[in-house]
């Protein structure tokens, strides 16, 4: 028995990422490879289960736009799980893509904008101002914004500490042709994303290290420092956004949902940013 939930704890952990969501591995994960140990006898692909992430999501947002949230909630909650297995699927069976990240970049974005449309109209419909539109793609920026910097922050962190190069020659011809294929959506969610980069700073320790020596204990410092603010900024994630939006919406609380992350998420998103700031201070002060 005991070698059974050793050998499913492995296995369990060899489907995450290195740095996970904080809500994800609370409230998504596990089920989440429920399904991924589901899908492998069923030989069902990750694009598969990014496809019946998408269906559901769009299910969950006609229940939106007739004003039923609470079936739309559990629906999108259903989605959310379907979508982060869709990335385990992909690390368990070793069959990790350009084209799958890419399909469920364009797939997740498309269907934010449908369930944010759903409640919308069907706020629209009672209050009849027009003003709740703007509300709209305030919050669909400010969450794209947000999580955008969480994936970029955690991205460099990687890059840094692992001594990779983000600009490095790994873009194949394929591949630009693969983000091509996804025309215009694509290639706007590429360019937030480079340009979120401007918002956030990590000093480069393979830069400024003198020897090898030297680079490991800078290292260690950088770990030691900046470590548990990815966890921090993923609270900027997604999901941890369906999980407020879920809340509020079988609360009844509709009239809070665009205001929490317009304001709410942005009180929170700049006290982060000055935390980074105050560790930035110290790493430097560490390093002399």
């Amino acid at each position: 028995m005991s070698n059974f939930f050793s050998r499913t704890l492995k296995d369990y952990r060899s489907t995450l990422k290195e740095f996970e969501d904080f809500c994800d591995l609370i409230f998504y994960r596990p089920l989440s490879y429920l399904v991924v140990r589901a899908s492998v006898p069923l030989r069902l692909t990750p694009s598969m289960l990014t496809t019946i992430s998408f269906l559901l999501t769009i299910l969950g947002a006609y229940f939106f736009f007739i004003g039923n949230y609470i079936p739309g909630a559990i629906l999108i909650y259903v989605k959310t799980v379907f979508d982060c297995a869709d990335g385990q699927l992909a690390r368990y069976t070793k069959s990790c893509s350009k084209y799958g990240q890419m399909y469920d970049e364009l797939v997740d974005m498309i269907g934010e904008i449908l369930m944010f449309l759903g409640i919308f109209y069907s706020q629209y419909k009672i209050d009849q101002e027009f003003s709740l539109f703007f509300y709209l793609l305030a919050a669909l920026v400010m969450m794209g914004l947000h999580l955008t910097v969480f994936q970029n922050f955690r991205m460099l962190y990687q890059e840094i500490y692992y001594d990779k190069n983000k600009d490095n020659n790994e873009k194949t011809k394929k591949e630009s042709k693969l983000k091509n294929s996804f025309l215009f959506f694509a290639k706007i969610f590429e360019i937030l994303k480079d340009k979120t980069y401007k918002l956030i700073y990590l000093p480069n320790i393979n830069k400024i290290a003198k020897d090898e020596e030297d680079r490991e204990r800078l290292k260690s410092i950088f770990k030691k420092t900046f470590k548990y603010e990815v966890y921090m900024f993923s609270f900027l994630a997604g999901t941890t956004h369906h999980l407020v939006m879920m809340g509020l919406l079988i609360a009844n609380r509709v009239d809070l949902l665009f205001p929490a992350f317009i304001i709410y998420y942005n009180i929170a998103f700049a006290v982060m940013l000055l935390i980074h700031g105050v560790n930035l201070i110290i790493f430097k002060k560490k390093i002399k």
